[in-house]
Order: structure tokens, then C-alpha cells, then sequence
């Protein structure tokens, strides 16, 4: 028999074993030999993993260090007809960020997730709507429960991550080791410094490697520390759906640096919350988030968790051209036939300057129609072509065109 319950679940975002030696190669990035155990990922916005469900059901999980067990898109299971349906299910409410919550499925079976290296079992599966957040490139997140027995390498540079048996000395060449901070709940907390002209933010931000941002400051944080008073330039933009609770805002301004341990980030883009609910609410217990923006292209990762040691070393990876900030971002939803959903939307930017609005769904871009097979090739237009015209599908389902 089926059992229902209502229950609370809460992430923040959403918003791998053996040990071969982990030793810093000092040849090419072309000589580097990656490890035997070495799970490989793509990173993509967020990190990526190809891998199979229950054996059969391929998929691609985002990795999120930020969420605890696995988490399914309902779309991907009802589309790629992933057989959950006679599993028992709790009804759930799961917040993140954003200012509501998400009713979703909490299956209370075994699903099995296996990829190169990977083979681990979850006891517990949500069936959540995750593609309105991150679009139909993403099947689902895998979190940390199965991956915090051991020490984990993130291996950014070179595309891969790992459970290790053991940190040893020699494997830390070139890393820095911080002090963190683990809940109950595996969240794993970091202190950082970010300063602005004549203000300085000190707190600890939670690793939300799940996060597509930088450096995310909770309302809360910013209230106390009166960030809207300070004299520098800010955007203030809109999401439609900024995480898995839904409707968020943001205000993002250029701090004057980053602090991590030793190294002193100048220029970095951080944003504060304007949401009253939600992972970047008015809590306490957290300055904020620090997403994979901040790491991604700079550390490599070794988590220690016995030790509650962040190890970091950095890399220089390859600067990417900057694009045409048009002051707006979608999702991809040619999974259901709806093109590119406008997700996010700054305030008096050429987009919505030009008449795009939250929710619009791009058809076609300067005449080619968008689908499942575009996204790749049609996207780097949005930040190259010096002028875009869009055939648009409102959310009343008229149709227009709109031209920035």
C-alpha cells in the first residue's frame, strides 16, 4: 500500500572510489595522467555527470555539494518513462532558494546510480520540478551522502572528481588548507571576507558547488550590513524561478576583493539576495553561498571531511571571451516543446528595454527556429551578434517580435 505524509525537506541551491596518487603534475595539462579511479565531468554552469539509472536509464546528473541525497526532474522520469511509478512514495514540501517551497515525491526505495567509477545507491529519491531552474540539459542532482566517507577530490583543471583513501602529505603539494565547518546535514561551511569601498563582510558561506553563482549573500547579511547604501554601481534582476523555491531577486555589485585564506580575489562580481524566505533569507546562520563561479576556473578541490579541511590549489584556467550582456537569461525547455523560457531579468536592461518580460519563450533566433538540437550552436548568438532579432511566444500565447 502507498503511503502519503506531508514532510520538510531543505536544500540550499536549488538554489567517485579507490586512491591512486593525487600528486600535482608540473608537466602540460596535455602529459597529465588522469587517475585509474577518476570519475570524469563536464563542466557546464554546473558540474555534470554521465551515468545510468537502476542500470538502464541514461541520465545527466548535476553534482551539487549544496544537496544531501539524489534528486530526479519529473520531467525527465515521465519523458524518458524512468519505471518509478510503483515505488512508494511521501509527499514532501522542499524549499531552497527563493521565496516558496515545491510539493514534490519522496521515493522511499533504492535507486542506483552508476557512471565510470561510479557505482552508489540511494535510499531515498526526490522527484522535483528541477528543469524549470537549470533547463532539460539536467536530469537531476546527485548530492553528498554517498561521497562524505572519504576524502573528496574535485579536480576542476582537468575535469574529474574521486572518493580518496587517504590525504596524504605528498598528494598536498600546492594545496592551502582552511578550516571548515560540517552540519549534521553535511553541509560544509567556509569563512570568507568580502570587501567593498569602506565595508567589509566577514561570515561563513556554505560550498554550494550546485550553485551557478559566485559569492551569494543572504538577505539577512546584507540588511545587517547595509549593502544597498553603498556607493558603487548595482544591477537588480529577477528570476522566475532562481531555485527550487521559485520566484528570487538579486542585487549584483563589483566588490573591491575576495578573501579565501591567503588569496586576495580582486574585482569580483558578488550578488546580495532581496528575498525575505528561502536558503538566501533572513536566517542567521549563514552569510551566504559560495557557488562554483568562484572555483571552477581557479582550485582545485581536496574535502577532507574527518579532518574539516578545505584543501585549495590554485590554476589558471583559460579565459573565455566575454559576451554581450543583453541583462536577460533562459532556460531551455525544448524538452516539452516550449523553446528557451526567459528565467532572468534585469532592470532597465537592453532586453527589457527592447519588450522581453519573465516567462516569454523564445521561438527563433534571427529566423532559426530553436530546439532540443540548437542550444549549443543558437546560444553563443545571445552574446556575440551585435543585434539579435527573436520571434517570441508570450505567456498570453501571442506571438511577436523583438529585436535588441
Amino acid at each position: 500500500m502507498r503511503k502519503i505524509l506531508l514532510i520538510i525537506l531543505v536544500i540550499p541551491a536549488f538554489a567517485c572510489c579507490g586512491s591512486k596518487t593525487a600528486e600535482k603534475n608540473a608537466e602540460s595539462s596535455s602529459s597529465y595522467y588522469i587517475p585509474e579511479d577518476a570519475i570524469p565531468f563536464e563542466v557546464d554552469g554546473h558540474i555534470y555527470l554521465n551515468a545510468l539509472l537502476n542500470g538502464k536509464d541514461n541520465c545527466r546528473l548535476l553534482f551539487d555539494t549544496g544537496a544531501d541525497m539524489l534528486y530526479l526532474d519529473k520531467d525527465f522520469c515521465r519523458l524518458d518513462s524512468v519505471d518509478l511509478a510503483d515505488r512508494m512514495k511521501i509527499k514532501a514540501s522542499l524549499s531552497g532558494v527563493g521565496e516558496g517551497t515545491q510539493f514534490v515525491d519522496l521515493v522511499m526505495d533504492t535507486v542506483t546510480v552508476s557512471a565510470v567509477n561510479l557505482e552508489e545507491r540511494f535510499g531515498r529519491t526526490v522527484i522535483l520540478g528541477l528543469r524549470d531552474i537549470v533547463g532539460c540539459r539536467a536530469d537531476g542532482i546527485v548530492g553528498m551522502d554517498n561521497f562524505m566517507d572519504k576524502p573528496l577530490e574535485i579536480n576542476f583543471e582537468h575535469s574529474y572528481l574521486r572518493n580518496l583513501d587517504t590525504v596524504r602529505h605528498e598528494m598536498l603539494q600546492g594545496y592551502t588548507g582552511l578550516p571548515v565547518r560540517i552540519d549534521k546535514a553535511g553541509r560544509v561551511y567556509l569563512d570568507l571576507e568580502v570587501q567593498f569601498p569602506g565595508k567589509q563582510v566577514a561570515g561563513s558561506f556554505i560550498l554550494d558547488l550546485g550553485s551557478r553563482s559566485g559569492i551569494s549573500i543572504a538577505c539577512g547579511c546584507a540588511e545587517e550590513n547595509a549593502l544597498d547604501e553603498i556607493d558603487v554601481d548595482r544591477k537588480t534582476g529577477h528570476f522566475l524561478n532562481g531555485g527550487i523555491g521559485g520566484g528570487s531577486s538579486r542585487v549584483y555589485i563589483t566588490s573591491e576583493a575576495v578573501i579565501i585564506g591567503q588569496d586576495t580575489l580582486k574585482g569580483v562580481e558578488v550578488s546580495y539576495s532581496l528575498d525575505k524566505k528561502g536558503a538566501l533569507g533572513m536566517q542567521k546562520e549563514y552569510a551566504g553561498l559560495a557557488g562554483i563561479e568562484i572555483f571552477s576556473s581557479r582550485y582545485n578541490i581536496i574535502l577532507d571531511f574527518d579532518g574539516k579541511v578545505l584543501y585549495l590549489s590554485p590554476f589558471q584556467a583559460e579565459k573565455k571571451a566575454e559576451g554581450v550582456d543583453r541583462g536577460f537569461r533562459t532556460v531551455d525547455r525544448t524538452d516539452i516543446g516550449a523553446g528557451w523560457i526567459v528565467n532572468y531579468m534585469e532592470d532597465n536592461s537592453p532586453a527589457s528595454m527592447a519588450g522581453l518580460v519573465l516567462g516569454d519563450t523564445i521561438m527563433a533566433v534571427n529566423g532559426y527556429p530553436v530546439d532540443n538540437n540548437s542550444y549549443r550552436t543558437l546560444m553563443p548568438l545571445l552574446d556575440t551578434a551585435s543585434v539579435i532579432d527573436l520571434d517570441i511566444k508570450g505567456k498570453n500565447g501571442k506571438l511577436r517580435k523583438v529585436s535588441l
